[in-house]
Protein backbone atom coordinates (compact mmCIF):
# COMPACT_ATOMS: atom_id res chain seq x y z
CA UNK A 1 0.00 0.00 0.00
CA UNK A 2 2.80 2.81 0.65
CA UNK A 3 3.81 1.79 -2.96
CA UNK A 4 0.75 2.77 -4.17
CA UNK A 5 0.75 5.95 -1.91
CA UNK A 6 4.28 6.91 -2.98
CA UNK A 7 2.91 6.38 -6.95
CA UNK A 8 0.13 8.94 -6.25
CA UNK A 9 2.20 11.60 -4.51
CA UNK A 10 4.07 11.24 -7.38
CA UNK A 11 1.58 11.23 -9.56
CA UNK A 12 2.36 8.03 -12.08
CA UNK A 13 -0.81 6.90 -11.03
CA UNK A 14 -4.54 8.80 -11.05
CA UNK A 15 -6.37 8.94 -7.88
CA UNK A 16 -8.73 6.04 -7.14
CA UNK A 17 -12.63 6.93 -6.08
CA UNK A 18 -12.84 8.27 -2.76
CA UNK A 19 -15.31 6.31 -0.63
CA UNK A 20 -13.64 7.94 2.52
CA UNK A 21 -11.03 10.26 3.46
CA UNK A 22 -8.80 7.25 4.01
CA UNK A 23 -9.99 4.89 1.63
CA UNK A 24 -10.65 4.65 -2.10
CA UNK A 25 -11.51 2.12 -4.88
CA UNK A 26 -9.18 1.39 -8.00
CA UNK A 27 -10.30 0.17 -11.10
CA UNK A 28 -8.98 -2.46 -13.48
CA UNK A 29 -6.99 0.68 -15.08
CA UNK A 30 -4.82 1.22 -12.36
CA UNK A 31 -4.28 -2.14 -12.12
CA UNK A 32 -2.99 -2.51 -15.39
CA UNK A 33 -0.70 1.14 -14.98
CA UNK A 34 0.71 -0.13 -11.45
CA UNK A 35 1.76 -3.55 -13.53
CA UNK A 36 3.39 -0.81 -15.84
CA UNK A 37 4.86 1.34 -13.60
CA UNK A 38 7.10 -1.90 -11.94
CA UNK A 39 7.87 -2.94 -14.95
CA UNK A 40 8.83 0.24 -16.00
CA UNK A 41 11.14 0.35 -12.89
CA UNK A 42 11.74 -3.07 -12.23
CA UNK A 43 12.42 -4.52 -15.85
CA UNK A 44 13.54 -1.22 -17.71
CA UNK A 45 15.25 0.08 -14.73
CA UNK A 46 14.01 3.88 -15.33
CA UNK A 47 13.92 6.14 -12.56
CA UNK A 48 10.75 7.52 -11.00
CA UNK A 49 11.63 10.71 -13.34
CA UNK A 50 11.98 8.71 -16.50
CA UNK A 51 9.01 6.72 -15.76
CA UNK A 52 6.73 9.80 -15.80
CA UNK A 53 7.88 11.26 -18.70
CA UNK A 54 7.51 7.84 -20.31
CA UNK A 55 3.81 7.54 -18.65
CA UNK A 56 3.55 11.07 -20.50
CA UNK A 57 4.32 10.10 -23.75
CA UNK A 58 2.02 6.79 -23.67
CA UNK A 59 -0.27 9.43 -22.42
CA UNK A 60 0.08 11.62 -25.12
CA UNK A 61 0.20 9.10 -27.94
CA UNK A 62 -2.43 6.64 -26.92
CA UNK A 63 -3.78 6.35 -30.36
CA UNK A 64 -0.71 5.29 -32.25
CA UNK A 65 2.17 2.63 -31.04
CA UNK A 66 4.58 2.90 -33.49
CA UNK A 67 6.09 5.93 -32.77
CA UNK A 68 6.25 5.62 -29.33
CA UNK A 69 8.03 2.11 -29.24
CA UNK A 70 10.86 3.48 -31.29
CA UNK A 71 11.42 6.62 -28.84
CA UNK A 72 10.54 4.68 -25.29
CA UNK A 73 13.07 2.18 -26.06
CA UNK A 74 13.59 1.89 -21.86
CA UNK A 75 16.63 -1.11 -21.95
CA UNK A 76 18.87 1.24 -23.77
CA UNK A 77 17.27 4.59 -22.05
CA UNK A 78 20.24 4.72 -19.40
CA UNK A 79 22.95 4.03 -22.20
CA UNK A 80 21.40 6.37 -24.59
CA UNK A 81 21.22 9.48 -22.14
CA UNK A 82 25.11 9.59 -22.63
CA UNK A 83 26.49 10.88 -25.62
CA UNK A 84 27.78 7.94 -27.68
CA UNK A 85 31.28 8.09 -28.54
CA UNK A 86 31.93 9.59 -32.08
CA UNK A 87 33.99 6.65 -33.63
CA UNK A 88 31.80 3.50 -31.84
CA UNK A 89 28.37 6.31 -32.82
CA UNK A 90 30.22 6.40 -36.43
CA UNK A 91 30.57 2.76 -36.70
CA UNK A 92 27.29 1.36 -35.39
CA UNK A 93 26.01 3.87 -37.98
CA UNK A 94 28.29 2.52 -40.80
CA UNK A 95 27.77 -1.08 -39.61
CA UNK A 96 23.53 -0.97 -40.04
CA UNK A 97 23.39 1.14 -42.93
CA UNK A 98 25.26 -1.68 -44.66
CA UNK A 99 23.11 -3.86 -43.62
CA UNK A 100 20.56 -1.88 -44.91
CA UNK A 101 18.98 -0.54 -42.10
CA UNK A 102 17.85 3.00 -42.56
CA UNK A 103 18.69 3.67 -38.78
CA UNK A 104 18.49 7.65 -37.27
CA UNK A 105 21.55 8.30 -35.48
CA UNK A 106 19.87 9.44 -32.46
CA UNK A 107 17.46 6.87 -32.45
CA UNK A 108 18.07 5.18 -28.53
CA UNK A 109 18.97 1.94 -29.64
CA UNK A 110 21.80 3.30 -32.11
CA UNK A 111 23.36 5.05 -29.23
CA UNK A 112 23.00 2.36 -26.90
CA UNK A 113 25.06 0.19 -29.17
CA UNK A 114 27.33 2.60 -30.06
CA UNK A 115 27.97 3.11 -26.05
CA UNK A 116 28.39 -0.62 -25.74
CA UNK A 117 30.91 -0.94 -28.81
CA UNK A 118 32.73 1.97 -27.38
CA UNK A 119 32.59 0.38 -23.41
CA UNK A 120 33.54 -2.78 -24.94
CA UNK A 121 37.08 -1.40 -26.40
CA UNK A 122 37.59 0.69 -22.91
CA UNK A 123 37.74 -3.10 -21.68
CA UNK A 124 39.80 -4.33 -24.27
CA UNK A 125 37.35 -6.60 -26.02
CA UNK A 126 36.75 -6.57 -30.09
CA UNK A 127 33.38 -6.15 -31.53
CA UNK A 128 33.61 -7.71 -34.99
CA UNK A 129 31.22 -7.28 -37.58
CA UNK A 130 31.24 -10.92 -37.88
CA UNK A 131 30.17 -10.32 -34.63
CA UNK A 132 27.39 -7.75 -34.89
CA UNK A 133 26.05 -9.29 -38.15
CA UNK A 134 25.33 -13.03 -36.31
CA UNK A 135 23.47 -10.94 -33.36
CA UNK A 136 21.56 -8.59 -36.22
CA UNK A 137 20.41 -11.58 -37.74
CA UNK A 138 19.21 -13.63 -34.61
CA UNK A 139 17.24 -10.13 -33.80
CA UNK A 140 16.21 -10.50 -37.84
CA UNK A 141 14.53 -14.20 -36.96
CA UNK A 142 13.14 -13.24 -33.99
CA UNK A 143 11.47 -10.14 -35.69
CA UNK A 144 9.85 -12.72 -38.43
CA UNK A 145 8.57 -15.29 -35.62
CA UNK A 146 7.60 -12.90 -32.94
CA UNK A 147 3.77 -12.41 -32.29
CA UNK A 148 2.33 -9.42 -34.34
CA UNK A 149 2.04 -6.21 -31.66
CA UNK A 150 -0.68 -5.92 -33.00
CA UNK A 151 -2.44 -3.72 -29.88
CA UNK A 152 -5.77 -2.28 -31.65
CA UNK A 153 -7.70 -4.14 -29.86
CA UNK A 154 -5.99 -3.27 -26.04
CA UNK A 155 -7.66 -0.57 -23.94
CA UNK A 156 -4.26 1.33 -24.42
CA UNK A 157 -2.11 0.45 -27.62
CA UNK A 158 0.84 2.22 -26.96
CA UNK A 159 1.07 0.95 -23.86
CA UNK A 160 0.06 -2.65 -24.82
CA UNK A 161 2.96 -2.48 -27.34
CA UNK A 162 5.41 -0.94 -24.98
CA UNK A 163 4.91 -4.02 -22.43
CA UNK A 164 5.29 -6.05 -25.29
CA UNK A 165 8.72 -4.75 -25.97
CA UNK A 166 9.55 -4.13 -22.65
CA UNK A 167 9.44 -7.82 -21.79
CA UNK A 168 10.56 -9.31 -25.07
CA UNK A 169 13.70 -7.63 -24.61
CA UNK A 170 14.14 -9.17 -20.77
CA UNK A 171 12.96 -12.55 -22.13
CA UNK A 172 15.82 -12.25 -24.69
CA UNK A 173 18.05 -11.22 -22.70
CA UNK A 174 17.66 -13.84 -19.97
CA UNK A 175 17.66 -16.75 -22.46
CA UNK A 176 20.80 -15.57 -24.32
CA UNK A 177 22.29 -15.46 -20.52
CA UNK A 178 21.03 -19.19 -20.09
CA UNK A 179 22.64 -20.33 -23.13
CA UNK A 180 26.22 -18.67 -22.85
CA UNK A 181 25.93 -20.24 -19.32
CA UNK A 182 25.22 -23.35 -20.98
CA UNK A 183 21.68 -24.32 -19.21
CA UNK A 184 20.16 -25.07 -22.14
CA UNK A 185 23.74 -25.73 -24.33
CA UNK A 186 24.96 -24.35 -26.98
CA UNK A 187 22.46 -24.72 -30.42
CA UNK A 188 23.03 -26.73 -33.13
CA UNK A 189 24.09 -25.24 -36.52
CA UNK A 190 20.70 -25.96 -38.74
Amino acid sequence: MATIKYYLRERLLPPGERTSPNQAIYSPDHVQRLHLIRALTELGGLSIAEVRAALHAIDQRSKTSCGVVNQLDFLAAASARIQPDAAAHGYVLGFLRHEGDPVQPQDPPVRALANAIALAEKFGLTTSVDLLRHHLRACQVIAQVEPSQDSRNAANPVEHAVMHNLVSDVALLALKRIVVNGSLGRPTKP
